[in-house]
């Protein structure tokens, strides 16, 4: 605490100097009205949480951020989020809305989509938080994640500095609300096995089973890490599934966990993780005991006896060895980076989101590069498939729309990639263009493939059709039916790949 109130008389006695310009008039604010630091905020000690939605750390810090507000709660403390997007899809404030929602943020964000209390502030990554004193002087500046008691121990220190200069008048919010008629709540990636569709219901922490309607739940609906009956578990936002037999394997994104559903007798266990956030980056253990961090996606190995796990948090692929029980990085150093190689403990990937096994090859989506990218499992080896700048392994802001050429082709934060036999090629689920994409592996070529690249919920023709944000597919071989999750919709769409039409189910 002492160190922290030195810095603050320090920075105190510039004061004037260090006043931190005010939001931009007119910007788009969620939760509540335009704040103001020279109003609202006067005599308030402000944490503003610079960060943009497609950010794993982002996510990571919002339970920091949670824990802080609570805490501080009935203090003349304001917490704001200063949305500074990093995709151009993230500017738009329709999306970080959505966004806002998604992740339960209950304080007031504010859309600054120039970045320029960012640049005006020198800051440098996702996330970082600066906290602002009741005169609208900037007191310090920290990044990263696992900075919330240094957080608690700053703010802590202003309120007792600053404590005749405080205005105890609580903020008056309006939280975001949504309005939908579809029982599912940012639906997220898709299963379709034996005439049945297994939907992970994200945000109603469930998983859907749905059969000309919806005939079984998995998951109370209350977010948590609760082992038991279907109706008892619970789960945290669920992004990713595979099928084993009668074992559904459910990656619990936000618990940092990954669980199993058995089929039969109608139970959810915990296979890993403990519900909190693991920082390991190379594993080896078991159970509730091996930690492990926002699972993201699951694909099964070709021979069934492991688990390839995208673990978006470390930036890695890991796997889970059913005989053992042990989960352990199967590649990535944990640098968030687009770089191939042959030694896939050297590859870096960058918030890996999705996986596809065809023939060997380990398909990867990689969002935060906007790149596919694959592995090698014979060669052992990475290499690049599409999209993102393979020549430069720290460029992360490559991207775009087009098609054309495999590697000069241009994608937005894909979220989702699977192979279909009948199209003989990937499907690339190129969530921040609003649209499907198909690599052909024979040709090296991707061509658009439905969607029109523009947000909306338009059935009709494939290239006439549109969508908002989609993250998930799954096929139905035997119907030729693609089905979509139409995440910021809150709908499943279905494509019939025969006539090329696209048309809501659900």
């Amino acid at each position: 605490l002492s160190m922290y109130l030195e810095q603050i008389e320090k920075m105190d006695a510039r004061r004037e100097s260090l006043l931190v310009g005010d939001f931009s008039h007119g910007a788009r604010w969620f939760n509540s009205d335009p704040l103001s630091f020279a109003k609202e905020l006067k005599g308030k000690i402000t944490l503003l949480d610079f960060w943009t939605y497609c950010c794993i750390n982002c996510m990571h810090v919002l339970p920091e951020l949670e824990r802080l507000e609570a805490y501080f709660k009935d203090q003349p403390v304001a917490f704001i989020g200063v949305h500074s997007a990093k995709f151009t899809n993230e500017r738009d404030s329709e999306n970080i809305s959505k966004a806002v929602l998604r992740y339960e943020v209950a304080h007031p964000v504010v859309n600054d989509p120039s970045l320029s209390l960012w640049k005006s502030l020198g800051i440098r990554a996702w996330p970082s938080f600066a906290v602002v004193g009741p005169h609208g002087n900037i007191l310090g500046v920290l990044s990263g994640e696992g900075v919330e008691e240094s957080l608690r121990a700053f703010i802590e220190a202003a309120l007792l500095y600053y404590r005749d200069d405080l205005d105890q008048t609580a903020l008056p919010l309006k939280l975001e609300k949504e309005r939908k008629k579809s029982p599912l709540f940012f639906p997220s990636k898709l299963l379709y096995s034996d005439k049945r569709l297994y939907i992970c219901d994200a945000n109603n922490n469930r998983i859907v089973v749905w059969q000309d309607g919806i005939v079984e739940t998995i998951g109370s609906g209350t977010r948590g890490l609760f082992d038991g009956s279907f109706s008892e578990a619970a789960l945290f936002r669920p992004q990713g599934i595979a099928l084993l037999g009668d074992k559904l394997y459910i990656a619990d994104t936000e618990n940092h966990a990954i669980r199993v559903a058995d089929l039969k007798e109608k139970r959810v266990t915990t296979v890993l993780g403990d519900g909190s956030q693991g920082r390991d980056y190379q594993g080896g253990g078991a159970g509730r005991s091996q930690k492990i961090s926002s699972p993201w996606d699951l694909e099964p190995s070709q021979d069934r006896s492991k688990l390839f796990i995208a673990m978006a948090g470390t930036h890695q692929i890991w796997q889970l060895d059913f005989d053992s029980g042990r989960a352990s990085v199967f590649s990535g150093s944990g640098r968030e980076e687009n770089r191939n190689g042959k030694n896939l403990l050297k590859t870096g990937w960058a918030q890996p989101s999705a996986l596809s096994l065809h023939d060997d090859m380990l398909y990867v989506a990689d969002s935060e590069s906007s790149s596919i990218r694959l592995i090698d499992l014979t060669r052992e080896e990475s290499r690049a498939v599409a999209g993102g700048d393979s020549l430069n392994p720290a460029n992360l802001f490559d991207y775009g729309d087009t098609v054309g050429s495999g590697e000069e082709t241009k994608l937005q934060h894909p979220l989702e990639i699977l192979m279909l036999d009948a199209l003989q090629g990937l499907i690339i689920v190129d969530s921040y263009n609003h649209r499907l994409k198909l690599f052909s592996p024979s040709t090296g070529q991707i061509e658009n493939f439905a969607g029109t690249g523009v947000r909306g919920s338009e059935d009709g023709p494939l290239l006439e059709a549109s969508f908002w944000e989609p993250t998930g597919v799954a096929f139905n071989e035997k119907d030729q039916i693609l089905y979509v999750s139409d995440t910021n919709n809150h709908l499943i769409r279905q494509i019939d790949i025969r006539k090329g039409e696209v048309t809501t189910l659900l």
